[in-house]
Formats: structure tokens, C-alpha cells, sequence
């Protein structure tokens, strides 16, 4: 008994499968369909009036369907369009209206001018907030942040990179909703992953900064959450499959960009209303630098203004925290700031990495860059070992 076979139109090219379906369903319109598509002066060697009749021989294909078609939009291009179209609709295939909703987004944010590159930033926090995110994947969201990463490829001078680098931080802490926090934060790291080799050295501290603006904005959004333990877990466990993971396709070189970058973020974070720097942008500006590439001095005299202003800004919170503190109460104070931040959670993955790690060279870096670091026996997150050596230590005969 002969195979029944039905001709499926898919998006790249034909293919012909075997289906279990009811001739009756399809009798009519796939004699349609085979007798333009495969038309045979003699009918005696082929049989069209059952189709579940029709021999192996339907795996001759014309040359036509050895065409690519992009979509399906391209199916007038041929004679049996009609009969095509109609079985596509019986079928049902599945439609995608996002898909190229989201090409069009990385196609603009991979222009070349700034003033495309801007505006489409703009269109695409707006459609991140909306219902409409929750219909995409994570190869979806790879390719949003594939044009996010040649928007950075493509800005120069330092002052539109900082902005930019801050901008798509604040992605993570401001505009992704919580239900996709996860998948965004996880095609963060796979584009990286894919892209970092071709980083070349001119390039390379602008995305070094990037990686330390999307850890800082994920702290974050962590405390605004009041440190939530669902969402710490659903954070590390991002770590652990990318910059922390056992995967030997990452660069150990980001991996250890993130250790020595993780106290000083989490201190950033946690000790906001101590520190008397600010290394955002919190003046809104509703043109973009990048459009006045023509007025570079006036820029960078106006950035430095709104750098003394917010350094004053930062000033005046830290002496109205400090004022009237002696030293041993303003340690007390970030103590209990620590206290109530589970830092030592943070930094447990790093523990483990520490003494589960194949790679000698980044069992020493966490060693030194975070487990060495003086200011975690500070904030209390590790104990101070200094007593026990001096107890250890031989002072000689007496």
C-alpha cells in the first residue's frame, strides 16, 4: 500500500512528509494543487482521482520548489500561488507577526545614524512594556539585544558610550516587567556569548562597561524588591549558567571581568546614601548627545557642569546622613545596611566557584577579588581570621 503524502509549504523550503490524514478532507484541493503542479500528458501512469493513491513518484519536484522563499508573502511569485495559499490556510500554519516586529527593531538599532539608532531605542522601551513582550522567547529576545549590541558597536566618543551603557542598564531595573526578567537577563549573557570574540581592542572597554551597567541595574532591581529570595535565586541562577557556568565556549576573560566588578557594583548598590559619586546619568535630557557630534567641546563642558552639580547633589545627602556621626557610628550604620542585605547570598556562588573550579587561574581570581576583599569583614558578611594567626604564630622560645 502506497505512503500518503501531502506537500507542506514551509518558510524555507519545500518538504514533502507523511501524514495519516483523511483523503476526504483534502481530495479536492490537492488534485487541484498536484494537477497544475505536476501536470502529465499520459494519465494512465499516475492516478489523481485518489489521492491516497498517488505513487512515490510525487518526490519529483519540479525545479520551482527548490527555491528559497523568505516568507510567505512570496507565494504570488508562482502560478500555483492560490492552491498553495489555500492549503497553508487548512493547515493553519502559524503565524508570527512579532517576528517582524522585532527584525525591524534590531534593524534600526543597528543603524548607523544616531538619530535612527535613538529613536528606535525609544520605540523599543515602549514596546518592552507593553503585553506584547510576553509573546516573545528567548531567541526572540536574543535578537532585540543583538541590535542593542551593534547600537553600542556603532556609538563613539565616551560620553554617548556612558550613556548608552546606562540606558540599556536601566532596562533591567526600570523597564523589563518582572516575568521577563529572567529570559531578557538571559539573552543579555547569550549574546555576549556569541558576539565577545569578535570584540577587537578599540571596542572591548565599552562593553566591559556594559557588562558592569547590567550588573548594577539587576542589583538594583533586587533592592527596589526589597532583596526577594525568589528573585536573587532566579539571578544567580543566571550566573550560573552563563558567566559562572561549566560551559568552555564562555571567555574566562568576562567571567573574570564579573569578579572584579561584583564588591564594587554591590557596594554601589547597597551603600547608595554614603558614597559621594555618581557614575549615572540623572539628568534627563530628551536630546541625544550622539546628534551633536558637531558641538563635542559644548558637550563635554556641559557633562562636566552636570557631573559638579550631581557631585554636590551627593555631597550635601552624605553630610545630611553623616552630620553629628563620630566614625564609629557611621561604620555601625553601614553595618546595619549590610546586615539587612543578603551580600553573603550574593557571593555564595563565588564561594563555591572558588573551590569547585577545574581553572586554577579563577579559583586565585575569585580568591583575590572578592574572598580576600577587606570589605567583606567590614559589613560583617565574612569573620575576621586575623586573631586566630596571631594566636597561630610562634613567637619564639621563652
Amino acid at each position: 500500500m502506497f505512503t500518503q503524502c501531502v506537500l507542506f509549504f514551509s518558510l524555507k523550503r519545500f518538504r514533502v512528509c507523511s501524514t495519516n490524514s483523511s483523503a476526504a478532507q483534502y481530495s479536492t484541493l490537492q488534485r487541484g494543487v498536484f494537477n497544475q503542479a505536476f501536470p502529465q500528458p499520459n494519465e494512465s501512469k499516475i492516478k489523481y482521482d485518489h489521492f491516497e493513491a498517488l505513487p512515490i513518484k510525487i518526490l519529483y519536484l519540479p525545479i520551482f520548489a527548490t527555491r528559497s522563499f523568505s516568507s510567505l508573502s512570496t507565494l504570488h511569485r508562482h502560478p500555483i500561488s492560490p492552491a498553495l495559499s489555500a492549503m497553508a490556510q487548512i493547515h493553519q500554519l502559524p503565524t508570527t507577526p512579532m517576528v517582524s516586529e522585532t527584525s525591524a527593531f534590531v534593524r534600526k538599532l543597528a543603524h548607523n545614524d544616531a538619530a535612527v539608532r535613538s529613536a528606535a531605542f525609544k520605540s523599543l522601551c515602549a514596546f518592552l512594556t507593553s503585553k506584547s513582550l510576553a509573546q516573545l522567547d528567548l531567541l526572540e529576545l536574543q535578537k532585540i539585544w543583538k541590535g542593542l549590541y551593534f547600537s553600542m558597536w556603532y556609538c563613539d566618543k565616551p560620553i554617548p558610550q556612558q550613556d548608552l551603557a546606562g540606558n540599556l542598564g536601566k532596562l533591567y531595573s526600570e523597564v523589563i516587567p518582572a516575568k521577563q526578567l529572567e529570559l531578557f537577563h538571559k539573552a543579555f549573557w547569550a549574546t555576549l556569548l556569541k558576539q565577545w570574540h569578535s570584540i577587537d581592542k578599540w571596542r572591548i572597554d565599552k562593553y566591559l562597561m556594559l557588562v558592569r551597567r547590567v550588573l548594577r541595574h539587576m542589583l538594583f532591581r533586587l533592592s527596589s524588591e526589597d532583596w526577594s529570595q525568589e528573585k536573587i535565586d532566579l539571578f544567580l541562577l543566571v550566573l550560573n549558567e552563563y558567566p559562572l557556568g561549566a560551559d568552555p565556549k564562555f571567555p574566562q576573560s568576562l567571567t573574570y571581568h564579573v569578579c572584579d566588578i561584583l564588591l564594587d557594583e554591590i557596594e554601589y548598590v547597597v551603600f547608595k546614601d554614603f558614597r559621594t559619586y555618581s557614575e549615572e546619568n540623572d539628568v534627563d535630557d530628551d536630546e541625544d548627545d550622539e546628534d551633536d557630534e558637531d558641538d563635542e567641546d559644548d558637550e563635554d563642558d556641559d557633562s562636566d557642569k552636570e557631573d559638579d552639580v550631581q557631585m554636590e547633589k551627593d555631597q550635601d545627602v552624605e553630610e545630611s546622613i553623616t552630620q553629628g556621626l563620630s566614625e564609629e557610628e557611621l561604620a555601625a550604620k553601614r553595618k546595619a545596611v549590610a546586615d539587612a542585605t543578603p551580600i553573603a547570598t550574593l557571593i555564595a556562588p563565588f564561594q563555591k566557584l572558588a573551590l569547585t573550579a577545574k581553572n586554577k587561574a579563577l579559583r586565585n581570581k575569585i580568591q583575590e577579588e572578592i574572598l580576600d576583599d577587606e570589605r567583606l569583614k567590614l559589613w560583617g558578611v565574612l569573620e575576621d581570621d586575623a586573631e586566630e594567626n596571631s594566636d597561630d604564630e610562634w613567637n619564639g622560645f621563652n
